[in-house]
């Protein structure tokens, strides 16, 4: 499919095309995606993963650059079918599928090539007013959902995915750009920004790039700090241009880049999280990150009190610290809506293990009960605490009680999510 045509071409060749939108990017933004889009490698082997359908949409090529882009994804898959349907948004794709469970599963094997209408969002929490803590960051989509297949996902029950459970890349990267340096703009302290709040953070990069470009934005602009959220191995690209940047007198690229790597006890991961690379994988990604000098934080999440999981979450952290040791630790247990947790139910057939999660009495999610949640949390942060005194242990989306009830200070919280320590106490969603 010849996505480019004359004009175009002849827009891309003069670096400029009209009726571009005004943009606050220097020049060398611009430039840097166009030369990632029209020429870094497109590695789809490194994926283990292969669309069988790759759908085109509104304004996946509105850029010569994005055009050149767009055949460059389609030829890098050349047994999957191409759809044409630019008539249409990114998250309208319709999806075949009797139940919520079929259209997921048939979802993840389409790609689609779109543009997002916002690629940087605030995150507020909507149950901050009924007692959950959550940290104020900004999100960043360069992709959209996940090939991997993890059972206990809380996405496959949000509003984002219930209708088009698609994944998808982005080809605006300038808008994400341009996006991210208007909240610079104004930006007096430290801006938190985030990969990973709907996709896997870095599961897509092989043939995406993104990370090419969030990268040096970030490691040039003092005031950005960003967080990619993975459980991927694919670590090569980020961490080649994290040590060419450095090498180019960055500063101290360490404080604007950090990745956190989602590991679960192997139990766990053996149960519910298909498709994903195993432990062993993300822990020697981990170790390559903190190799080329990079922030790594873990991710230990959902805790799920399955048989001898004292042990198991035990043994996890030595693992894990042997392989790398974080900068701080985040965990959480199930936390998902009724309908996602209700799916989960339907699938798994573990009736009696996640029946037990109930209504935490705050918000509409779904968690274990508090006493099963202090004993799990209160266990990880002992020995976190055993094997690194100083390293900080924040929980995901829980409340004041659960903090205080295992010797945590929600007014110091140091979660994955976000540069610094964070007052959530202090934090409510008037402030944002």
């Amino acid at each position: 499919m010849n996505l480019i045509d004359e004009q175009k071409t002849s827009a891309l060749a003069e670096g400029t095309m009209s009726g571009a939108m005004p943009t606050i990017l220097d020049e060398r933004w611009v430039e840097l995606v166009r030369q990632v889009q029209t020429s870094s490698p497109i590695d789809p082997g490194e994926l283990g993963w292969e669309p069988e359908t790759i759908v085109l949409t509104r304004d996946c090529d509105r850029r010569p650059h994005e055009a050149v882009y767009c055949e460059r994804l389609i030829a890098a898959f050349p047994d999957a079918k191409v759809v044409d349907r630019r008539d249409i948004a990114h998250n309208r794709v319709p999806v075949p599928g009797e139940t919520a469970s079929e259209r997921i599963a048939r979802g993840k094997t389409m790609l689609v090539l779109g543009a997002i209408r916002k690629p940087v969002s605030i995150n507020r929490d909507p149950e901050a007013r009924d007692g959950t803590l959550c940290a104020p960051y900004y999100a960043v989509h360069p992709t959209w959902f996940c090939f991997y297949d993890c059972e206990y996902c809380y996405l496959g029950g949000s509003p984002g995915v219930r209708f088009s459970p698609t994944v998808r890349i982005f080809t605006n990267q300038q808008d994400i750009l341009e996006a991210m340096a208007r909240v610079l703009k104004s930006a007096r302290e430290t801006v938190s920004f985030y990969v990973g709040k709907v996709q896997d953070g870095m599961q897509l990069d092989p043939v995406a790039n993104h990370s090419q470009v969030l990268a040096p934005f970030a490691l040039y602009n003092g005031l950005a700090h960003i967080v990619f959220l993975t459980k991927s191995r694919s670590i090569g690209r980020l961490t080649t241009v994290y040590a060419e940047r450095r090498g180019q007198g960055s500063g101290d690229a360490r404080g604007h880049v950090a990745v956190a790597w989602s590991i679960n006890a192997d139990e766990i991961t053996a149960l519910l999280e298909h498709v994903c690379p195993p432990l062993d994988d993300r822990l020697w990604a981990a170790r390559e990150w903190a190799r080329a000098g990079g922030e790594v934080r873990y991710n230990i999440m959902p805790l799920i009190p399955f048989e001898g999981w004292q042990a198991g979450y035990a043994d996890l952290i030595s693992r894990a610290f042997g392989a790398a040791t974080p900068s701080r630790v985040t965990v959480g247990g199930i936390c998902s809506y009724p309908g996602a947790l209700g799916e989960l139910r339907k699938r798994s057939g573990a009736g009696g293990q996640f029946g037990a999660s109930t209504a935490s009495g705050h918000g509409r999610r779904q968690r274990w009960p508090l006493e099963t949640r202090e004993e799990m949390y209160g266990l990880i942060a002992r020995v976190v605490s055993s094997v690194g005194p100083h390293i900080p242990v924040s929980l995901c989306l829980e409340s004041r009680e659960a903090w205080l009830s295992v010797g945590l200070d929600p007014r110091q919280s140091s979660c994955t999510c976000v540069a610094g320590c964070c007052d959530l106490q202090g934090v409510s969603q008037g402030d944002w």
